[in-house]
């Protein structure tokens, strides 16, 4: 009887720590124009489960595409990001969106116009496609900032500086597991 109460223990306790353990962090989210898409990009620190959806049009709201991530921890610079580069893509929005039963983080990309999307998940990457003929070509605009500075409160879109003149050793990089 005790050996049994003793296998329950060590059993609930190892599924606690695995569930601990594969959490990660989304670190990152960035834009840029390839082609004539607007490509926004979200990064985590290593494997993760999503789900995506565009919700019904509502009066006074953007048409958004959102994004679930789980199980994920929060771990951006800021939870709206609207200063962004001329695109389909008028601000981000991101947060912790739930902690129990599972941790979720949410981002959502508000669109200037409603559009089909594709996405695809590159290892710990998701990419989320958006036709944009409209707008012109702009540098990488990422939500990264280098870890010496202070995290401000809204990352803004600098056109005088591209994320190609950081050098690529500086840039913080996802975990691959």
């Amino acid at each position: 009887m005790k050996t049994k109460f003793l296998y329950i223990v060590f059993a609930v306790v190892l599924m606690a720590t695995v569930s601990v353990a594969a959490e990660v962090d989304v670190n990152r989210v960035s834009l840029e124009k390839i082609g004539q898409e607007t490509v926004c990009k979200i990064y985590a620190t290593g494997p993760f489960q999503y789900t995506h959806e565009i919700p019904e049009k509502v009066e006074g709201k953007p048409s958004r595409v959102v994004v679930d991530i789980f199980p994920a921890v929060y771990d951006l610079s800021s939870k709206a990001f609207d200063n962004l580069p001329p695109s389909i893509v008028s601000s981000i929005r991101s947060s912790q969106f739930a902690v129990s039963p599972e941790k979720v983080v949410r981002i959502v990309f508000d669109l200037k116009e409603s559009a089909p999307y594709r996405i695809e998940k590159k290892n710990n990457e998701i990419w989320v496609y958006l036709p944009d003929k409209n707008s012109q070509p702009f540098p990488q605009w990422t939500s990264w900032t280098e870890p010496s500075k202070p995290q401000p409160k809204n990352t803004s879109y600098d056109k005088s500086v591209a994320v190609n003149d950081v050098k690529q050793s500086d840039m913080k990089k996802p975990v691959v597991e």
